[in-house]
């Protein structure tokens, strides 16, 4: 089966330490029974440990979380893993830790790969790569063709066709996929706000977006708003361009419009761990939004 990545998947490499924004910490972390077996056999004091930190509930297992943050028990105070550092590879990491931040879409004769941008280091990379997007062969001698038949796929390639032909305005593009009809900004913050909140700080931000007078019109033409709008249209082939333009929207809304002189990078970095990792979000936003294929 053929597997293909962006052509920018290859750059990314987890930050470990330099990272402001653990992944080991504020959400849950579960444990895959394959992984559950190799920790419950782990002898010494690793595996004393192991057995301490664990809860299990019915056919569910997760890391016991840490204080105010939510901690891994096993994250240290240098933001490093204890048990990569214990056998000195990935070797015990459990099946979420092992692939965040990426993510899979599936077919019948291929698996596609993306990164997630609920890491700041993917948010990086996919936001700054100055290369027009293209899916290829994760395994360069690869000698499979991929053919996509599901209807969804091929309307999304040909958008992502369109939104990467740099011989058009950003603009033109954005009209020819996602459509000339837009939320106001108001609408647009409330329309977030209505979804599930993960992060009570996030609704902050939203409310304080929704009570601004002044907004930005239009995103301005630069390839990492490109580089945005293609992530949404690859990651989620099943929703419209719509959905696509409305999150990169907000994203640029709360760039201009707060205070707080937000990067973009970390704006949709929020903005991902709100929406993308939430069970239920993606699919309200896209029902609410009328952006279902």
């Amino acid at each position: 089966m053929i597997e293909l990545v962006p052509n920018y998947y290859q750059q990314f490499k987890c930050k470990a330490d330099k990272c402001r924004h653990t992944c080991c910490a504020g959400w849950e972390i579960d444990i895959d029974p394959d992984t559950l077996e190799l920790y419950q056999n782990q002898g010494g004091q690793l595996g004393k440990e192991l057995h301490e930190n664990i809860l299990t509930d019915g056919n569910t297992a997760s890391f016991k979380l840490v204080g105010k943050e939510e901690r891994c028990p096993f994250l240290n105070d240098n933001n490093l893993c204890r048990l990569i550092l214990e056998r000195g590879d990935e070797e015990l990491l459990c099946d979420i830790c092992h692939e965040h931040p990426r993510f899979y879409n599936y077919h019948d004769n291929m698996i596609e790969k993306g990164l997630g941008l609920a890491c700041e280091e993917a948010a990086r990379i996919v936001l700054g790569t100055r290369e027009e997007f293209a899916l290829i062969p994760s395994c360069p001698d690869t000698d499979e063709v991929p053919q996509y038949t599901e209807t969804a796929y091929i309307q999304r390639d040909e958008d992502i066709k369109i939104m990467t032909d740099r011989s058009l305005p950003l603009s033109s593009r954005i009209s020819k996929v996602c459509g000339p009809k837009k939320l106001d900004s108001v609408a647009r913050a409330k329309l977030f706000s209505s979804l599930e909140i993960l992060d009570p700080e996030w609704q902050i931000i939203l409310e304080k977006l929704a009570e601004c007078e002044s907004h930005s019109v239009h995103i301005p033409p630069e390839i990492c708003y490109e580089n945005l709008i293609v992530y949404y249209l690859f990651r989620y082939p099943m929703f419209t361009g719509k959905y696509a333009l409305e999150c990169a929207l907000l994203a640029h809304d709360i760039c201009v419009s707060l205070d707080e002189s937000y990067t973009l990078e970390e704006v949709v970095r929020r903005l991902s761990v709100e929406v993308e990792y939430s069970d239920i979000n993606p699919g309200m936003l896209a029902d609410k939004l009328g952006a279902l294929r």
